[in-house]
């Protein structure tokens, strides 16, 4: 997969830092920084944002639930991944009843079957864990059947969404 299309600052300003999250990894940080995910098939991505500290986290949930985290992987699972990326963004000064939510994927990649739809569990899952932790959801680009990638920009909040290395919408 080609990776995104990175905006590019002006001569003058050093280039931003870029985070990459990898499969059931989190990430948290702050203004300027930007948290990039690649391959968003099935998986969720999810986007934490408070807007007045501009900081944020992004977790790239793999699967709706499982008993225990696994090393190295503490948003494999959302029903621990979603807790685990709120504590972050807040234990770098982001304030819980201001974050926002945003959430990319949740395809749906095996169209034979019903009960495969893994995507669509996913973001259900990351829907409840949601609405269990009163944090609204601000956006979503979920459901079809294409892969995506997202870039997180903690500047603005924004996130830019790709697909095969075409830039399909922002949220």
């Amino acid at each position: 997969m080609k990776p995104l299309a990175l905006p590019q600052p002006s001569p003058s300003e050093p280039d931003p830092p870029v985070i990459t999250v990898g499969l059931g990894e989190l990430a948290a940080a702050a203004a300027p920084a930007r948290l990039v995910t690649y391959g968003l098939g099935s998986c969720v991505g999810l986007c934490l944002y408070d807007a007045v500290q501009r900081v944020g986290g992004l977790a790239h949930i793999f699967l709706p639930s499982g008993e225990k985290e696994r090393e190295g992987q503490p948003a494999l699972y959302a029903n621990t991944g979603v807790e685990r990326l709120v504590q972050a963004v807040v234990a770098l000064g982001g304030e819980r009843r201001r974050l926002q939510a945003k959430m990319v994927g949740g395809a749906r990649l095996f169209a034979h079957s019903d009960t495969l739809n893994v995507g669509l569990r996913n973001v259900e899952a990351v829907q409840a864990e949601l609405r269990r932790l009163e944090i609204p959801l601000a956006g979503r680009e979920v459901g079809g059947s294409r892969g995506r990638s997202l870039l997180f920009d903690l500047s603005d909040g924004r996130i830019q969404i790709t697909s095969g290395g075409r830039e399909i919408g922002w949220l």
